[in-house]
């Protein structure tokens, strides 16, 4: 008997320890599922784009050479729409801010992307065409939460219904050219300006070179101008501006660079010039003489004068009744 209790008790105890060896194993192999599960979830959040808030600010200031623009803020009652189109591969993501004031602009997107984002500008709330726009890129870094305020520039959206002014002043004093009395303006069709174009009135006080260009009821929009410096009916000079911006109900009174309702200064580069003089016996060097074949120079040395570029190639003509023994010897030199 005893021996049978014996062999019991042992197979009793061994299937103890076959029990708590499968729990133990069961146990083991819970505890490697989730970990295995938390890795997984782990991976997933890693590789889950995360949303970025992006803070975004509004100007109008092109930043090309010879642009201008109206000063001051834009006005109180403006509201502002922004959109983001995501525009890297796969499913596009799109997000989008209503009207709001422009110091609440702000775009919630996925980061690791690259979007445009597009910022419309409307006169108030309740209006339904927008009367400025503009877009850039951002490239969104992976796992970004915020990017520093970005700048979008927008433009005036052509509009004949929609009204501006102009009155900008320019300062020709650092050019070493013959006095000029008018200044013209051209809008070639080459350029896509707009039509009407602006017609400026030109003032500048007696013995000044500082000119007043001013135009009213001009059409929202965008205009490149080519200004053309006129004595008698001569152009003797073409001055360029890029980029006048005419805003709704705003008056363009600023170049870049510039302070409001100050003159921008012309240098002697920004302004094309004649590179053809010509000299006579019989012309003068008056400040009202352009040196052309009809109205000569007397002198070589006036001629001389007016080739102050030294990047261009001027030509001076000499009618044949000036020899080299009635020039200066400062003459002689500047034409061998």
């Amino acid at each position: 008997m005893e021996k049978y209790t014996k062999i019991f008790r042992e197979k009793k105890t061994k299937n103890y320890l076959s029990f708590f060896t499968i729990a133990l194993a069961g146990v083991f192999l819970l505890m490697a599922c989730n970990q295995k599960l938390v890795d997984d979830e782990d991976k997933s959040q890693q590789s889950k784009p995360s949303m970025c808030q992006i803070q975004l600010a509004v100007n109008n200031t092109s930043g090309l050479a010879r642009s201008a623009h109206p000063s001051g803020a834009f006005p109180t009652e403006w509201r502002y729409t922004a959109e983001a189109e995501e525009i890297t591969s796969g499913t596009p993501f799109k997000a989008s801010c209503g009207k709001v004031k422009k110091e609440k602009i702000s775009l919630s997107v996925l980061s690791g992307k690259k979007y445009k984002i597009t910022i419309n500008a409307y006169k108030d709330q309740s209006a339904i065409d927008p009367i400025m726009s503009g877009s850039i890129e951002i490239e969104v870094p992976k796992n970004a939460m915020t990017l520093p305020k970005s700048q979008v520039l927008i433009r005036p959206i052509n509009s004949p219904d929609e009204k501006g002014s102009i009155k900008l002043k320019l300062d020709f004093s650092d050019l070493n050219i013959p006095t000029f009395n008018t200044i013209t303006s051209e809008y070639p069709s080459s350029w896509g300006s707009l039509s009407p174009a602006p017609s400026f009135t030109e003032d500048a006080p007696t013995g000044s070179k500082i000119y007043t260009l001013s135009a009213s009821d001009v059409p929202v929009g965008t205009y490149n101008v080519k200004f053309n410096l006129i004595n008698a009916s001569d152009v003797i000079g073409v001055f360029y501006a890029n980029n006048i911006n005419v805003e709704p109900n705003r008056k363009t009174n600023s170049w870049l660079g510039c302070n409001p309702n100050t003159a921008y200064k012309v240098s002697p580069a920004e302004v094309m010039i004649r590179k053809t003089f010509c000299v006579a016996s019989d012309g003068s060097d008056a400040d009202d003489v352009l040196g052309t074949y009809a109205k000569p120079f007397k002198t070589v040395e006036k001629a001389v004068s007016m080739c102050t570029n030294s990047s261009v190639d001027y030509i001076i003509y000499i009618k044949d009744d000036l020899t080299h023994e009635n020039m200066s010897s400062t003459a002689n030199q500047a034409i061998k």
